[in-house]
């Protein structure tokens, strides 16, 4: 298995802020293109992975023993959840440098998730051959087209603001590379009470970690849904952080403020954000087409 198979990988320990100047299109340029293509760039998306006949063992015996006997298809089978983040992709001006007038921007999805298992790459070696390496588990980040995604996972929208888009993506950013939580996700899907999982807090911001997949997920939303609380001055390292919220009890960033990230997992986040209001299947053109912005 190969990270590139869906995407363009992300390098691990990448910038944040010079990949954000690169493929972060700022509100004024937003504001001027056409209102189907804006609102593209306004919704997020969890991607659901369900079992396959030739699955991993360890994730069917997961989505086995977190199913319950309400769950209503497809619902039940999920074994792994990705969040979905939109950004723009320059096609004109490949090398960097200052947007121009004219730019071609191809809209992508910056597909950040955890994988459990050991995946493939290819390295160039000395004398020119490619060499396949194999590495452990880990966060991971990549630039995907939506239509691709769209087709093979059970997908769920919720609306954003782009501020909220940004926060997810800076820390998904911050922790690419970082390894797969196998304490985290073996205590806790046998024995939950929260053994290797913190909730989300703002250093978490700050400080990368270890994570599996729905604990990263979460982790990732919650960071949506918050803002920092008063900043320690110089150290960029805040007290505490305030959750956002709505009047609605039942809206989706009250829901996952409310998730315990030791607690979750594909099957109970599918669950959860189910009967939530403000997410669900949104039937916006997902074409991932290539725009030309005056900026």
């Amino acid at each position: 298995m190969s990270l590139n198979d869906r995407g363009q990988l992300i390098p691990a320990k990448t910038n944040v802020r010079q990949f954000l100047r690169e493929h972060w299109l700022e509100d004024k340029d937003v504001d001027a293109l056409p209102h189907e293509v804006r609102n593209k760039l306004m919704y997020a998306t969890l991607a659901f992975r369900t079992i396959s006949p030739d699955d991993h063992h360890i994730n069917v015996g997961a989505a086995l023993v977190t199913r319950r006997p309400g769950d209503v298809p497809p619902g039940g089978k999920m074994c792994h959840v990705e969040l979905l983040l939109p950004v723009g992709v320059r096609e004109s001006h490949p090398g960097g440098g200052a947007k121009a007038a004219g730019d071609k921007f191809r809209v992508k999805l910056v597909a950040a998730s955890v994988i459990k298992k050991y995946w493939k790459r290819k390295e160039e070696q000395p004398d020119g051959t490619m060499k396949d390496i194999f590495e452990p588990g880990c966060v991971h980040c990549k630039l995907v087209d939506g239509a691709e995604y769209y087709n093979k996972y059970v997908h769920r929208e919720f609306q954003v603001k782009r501020s909220q888009i940004k926060r997810a993506l800076e820390f998904c950013l911050l922790n690419n590379g970082q390894p797969f939580n196998h304490p985290g996700y073996y205590l806790n899907l046998f024995i939950p009470g929260g053994y290797g999982v913190r909730r989300f807090h703002e250093r978490l911001m700050v400080e990368p970690r270890p994570y599996f997949c729905t604990e990263f997920v979460v982790c990732a939303m919650q960071a949506m849904c918050s803002e920092p609380a008063a900043s320690l001055a110089q150290d960029n390292v805040y007290r505490g952080t305030h959750f956002l919220s709505s009047r609605t009890p039942n809206n989706w960033m009250n829901v996952i403020n409310r998730e315990n990230p030791a607690k979750s997992n594909p099957n109970r986040l599918f669950r959860v954000l189910e009967s939530a209001q403000g997410i669900g299947v949104h039937e916006s053109d997902m074409k991932m087409d290539t725009l030309s912005l005056g900026v």
